[in-house]
């Protein structure tokens, strides 16, 4: 082996450990990453959950210190309580439709839709729950998502 042929083959070497070793300090920066977004995600979480708390606190104080001071209008009054259903309309319907923001397909709603027709006949909650998962289940089963 001539001289120029061994040094090639040590600069190859060299480049291929270089290569390695440049390979292991990005993996392990990537891990430190992965798990410093972990510890921030979880931080942003009990940050939410607390601005979130005191937050509702703060509303339901506001209403019993402003129930005096503060007159709605008729109109308004009455519309109230319908908000509250439209809310929880709202809320079911995201939740029986959708998953991730994505439509969840079509075993889950037509599931909801059997389990409401159950409690709309009203058969025990346990029956509802279990006509419910069972008719989504079977759905999948049969292949349809």
């Amino acid at each position: 082996m001539s001289t120029a042929d061994a040094l090639s083959s040590a600069e190859a070497a060299m480049s291929t450990a270089d290569a390695l070793s440049s390979a292991e300090a990005a993996m392990s920066t990537a891990d430190a990453l992965s798990s410093a977004e972990a510890a921030m995600s979880t931080a942003n979480i009990v940050l939410v959950i607390v601005v979130l708390g005191v937050g509702t606190y703060a509303l339901r104080v506001l209403g019993v210190v402003l129930r005096d001071r503060l007159t709605l209008p008729e109109p308004l009054l009455r519309l109230l309580p319908l908000a509250a259903a439209a809310l929880l309309l709202s809320l079911a319907a995201t939740a029986a439709l959708t998953d991730a923001g994505e439509f969840a397909g079509v075993a889950r709603p037509v599931g909801v839709l059997a389990g409401v027709i159950a409690a709309w006949r009203r058969l025990p909650f346990l029956a509802v729950v279990l006509i419910a998962a069972g008719t989504a289940a079977g759905l999948r089963q049969l292949g349809i998502p």
